[in-house]
């Protein structure tokens, strides 16, 4: 996710606009650990933007 595609990988981008946003994820058919908050999701984090040599 990021706000321009990078260049040979625009099939897997995902756009994001300027500024703030909000994630959120859909969950179809969860697995019981889920629903009762035994799961726990990876953390988002937000790297460097990527820089072509």
């Amino acid at each position: 996710m990021q706000r321009e595609a990078r260049k040979g990988k625009e099939s897997n981008w995902l756009p994001t606009p300027a500024g703030d946003f909000n994630l959120v994820l859909r969950v179809f058919a969860p697995d019981p650990s889920m629903l009762n908050k035994q799961h726990s999701w990876p953390a988002v984090e937000e790297t460097k933007p990527f820089q072509a040599r």
